[in-house]
């Protein structure tokens, strides 16, 4: 699914641009940091000849909806240094995994699945690397977002927040996102956050 209206910006030193092909590993890096690690649980045991990363960067290219066709990504001087995975609400789980998970790491994908809020646009990933925070990039990338999100005639856009991470609850609240819920996590020994998660929407 690519995007019908987004508009991209090139402020400054950043470039706002699609996410292609070649950026799927960037991709899949910061995907998996901004997960607390839960890509390399949830690939690690699929396949033996290539890392969790290079998997998930595997499924980036050709999935519909998780996929880099769906990223916004923030660039400095031709480096990817942040990005946003989005969709619609209903592709949040892969068809093509669905089958491969084990029990407990089907319960961990239920905490989203059975509170993700019906007919919104879901913003699956954002993260902006370390040396680029605090510098305006994840707003841009979030507004960006919401502009797909209207480009489809979405109303409202929907994300996971880990609760333990108060930084993120405040950037998503200053950004139009309010508080919906409360979800257990089914804590995972994967995970660095064990506090379970919150969702949040923000109106369009």
């Amino acid at each position: 699914m690519a995007t019908s209206s987004a508009v991209f910006d090139s402020t400054g030193a950043v470039k706002l641009r699609e996410g292609r092909v070649s950026d799927c590993k960037t991709i899949a890096e910061l995907i998996n940091a901004s997960a607390e690690g839960a890509a390399e649980y949830l690939f690690a045991d699929i396949s033996k000849s290539i890392t969790p990363i290079e998997y998930l960067a595997g499924l980036l290219e050709q999935e519909v909806y998780y996929s880099y066709a769906n990223t916004v990504v923030a660039e400095v001087e031709g480096n990817v240094v942040g990005m946003a995975l989005s969709f619609p609400s209903e592709g949040l789980v892969c068809p093509k995994m669905q089958n491969q998970y084990s029990a407990q790491q089907l319960l961990y994908i239920q905490s989203f699945v059975e509170h993700k809020i019906a007919g919104s646009w879901h913003l699956d990933a954002l993260c902006v690397l370390p040396n680029f925070r605090n510098s305006g990039i994840g707003g841009r990338l979030l507004a960006a977002v919401k502009t797909r999100a209207r480009g489809y005639n979405f109303t409202s856009v929907g994300v996971f927040v880990f609760a333990s991470n108060e930084g993120a609850f405040r950037f998503y609240r200053r950004h139009g996102f309010d508080h919906q819920a409360d979800v257990d996590g089914h804590a995972q020994e994967f995970l660095r956050a064990k506090n379970g998660l919150r969702l949040m929407e923000c109106k369009l």
